[in-house]
């Protein structure tokens, strides 16, 4: 029954990951990210600090991937709002009104 319920706890994860990278609207990735980030977390636990097995370098190389399609994929959208709302340099609205 243990080995059962731990078989789950690899597909949950997995599954969850996979969302993550189908989404392809920003407000539901940020919470299908949070998500797959808790399962392996919980996987990792539930693995144990002295299992060092050949799921532990998924789980890793999966969690390596949700921080990119963050750094990637939401941190743009964060930094193109910054910008549409910064004020261009004096000399940039000068060329502007001479123009």
């Amino acid at each position: 029954m243990e080995n059962l319920a731990s078989d789950r706890g690899g597909l949950e994860w997995r599954q969850l990951v996979n969302d993550a990278l189908a989404e392809v609207d920003p407000m539901k990735l940020k919470g299908k990210i949070a998500n797959a980030e808790e399962a392996i977390s919980h996987r990792l636990q539930a693995l144990g600090p002295h299992f060092d097995g050949e799921e532990r370098r998924t789980l890793q190389d999966a969690s390596s991937v949700l921080v990119a399609l963050k750094k990637h994929v939401l941190q743009p959208d964060l930094s193109t709002r910054k910008e549409q709302h910064s004020v261009r340099p004096e000399s940039d609205q000068r060329k502007d009104s001479i123009e």
